[in-house]
């Protein structure tokens, strides 16, 4: 007969301490001295969490089959990745990281671009024109689908909405119209 600790059998199992003791919970130790053992036949089948316990061979295949679709997850995801159908989440969060780093620095240096370029405008709708350019180009850093070089075979299932995120640089809404100088504007009383 073979009786180990609690720790012993987390350093043969490989599982952490806390689960072997939770596992292990309902079977009655032996005690030597201040320590706890277990007997391996009874402990086993706890920890491997084997149906009605069972012998060696019957842990094993359960092991084995635990392995074997572990190993067959690995490598569907593996596979899946060659075929470019799978993107590693690091390589997806630096991306959007510098998308983001880019797009974020466009937009705080928009005020100081567009008062140099606005001061030089004489019109209200040449100023319009200015902030918008500044604003199209500080947006244009998250036009891309964010999928990084090399990965270029994903694409979503969004299908027609891909034409939707092109901008082909012309404005949307109504046409401004051209402020005229001279004329004179009445002041309105506000109702309290």
């Amino acid at each position: 007969m073979s009786y180990f600790s609690i720790s012993k059998f987390a350093e043969m199992t490989g599982m952490a301490r806390e689960t072997v003791a939770k596992r292990l919970s309902d079977l009655e130790p032996r005690t030597e001295g201040n320590s706890k053992r277990y007997e391996s036949k009874d402990a086993l089948p706890l920890l491997y969490q084997v149906e009605g316990g069972g012998d060696k061979a019957t842990i094993l295949m359960s092991e084995r089959g635990r392995l074997a679709k572990a190993q067959a997850d690995k490598t569907e995801l593996e596979v899946a990745q060659l075929r470019g159908e799978l993107i590693p989440r690091e390589i997806v969060v630096a991306t959007w990281q510098a998308f983001s780093a880019n797009a974020r620095a466009k937009l705080l240096s928009l005020p100081t671009k567009a008062a140099h370029a606005a001061i030089a405008a004489t019109e209200l709708h040449e100023i319009e024109e200015v902030l918008k350019k500044q604003v199209y180009e500080a947006l244009e850093e998250l036009v891309s689908d964010g999928i990084p070089d090399g990965y270029q075979g994903i694409h979503t299932d969004a299908g027609s909405d891909a034409a939707a995120t092109e901008s082909n640089g012309e404005p949307v809404g109504r046409q401004i119209s051209k402020t005229q100088p001279g004329g004179k504007r009445r002041a309105r009383t506000v109702a309290n």
